[in-house]
């Protein structure tokens, strides 16, 4: 899933997402974004590590419940 020697996924994991991506917005589903691909950069399990992982992962998660509590006063 990652390149050699580098921090960042591959292309072709990266493309395996866009296309997810397109799929819901073109079924118009909702998607929750955050700052950055919604995954963890650090490879090896090394979560701990990886601050900008963290950071995105986090972001995702508040946007999630501010979507889900959006829905709620919707309905």
């Amino acid at each position: 899933m990652f390149d050699s020697d580098s921090k960042k996924p591959s292309p072709r994991a990266t493309a395996a997402l866009d296309r997810l991506n397109k799929y819901f917005t073109f079924s118009e589903m909702p998607i929750v974004s955050s700052l950055y691909w919604n995954m963890v950069f650090e490879p090896d399990s090394s979560v701990a590590v990886d601050t900008h992982g963290q950071q995105i992962l986090q972001t995702l998660g508040a946007n999630m419940s501010d979507m889900l509590r959006m829905k709620k006063n919707i309905q």
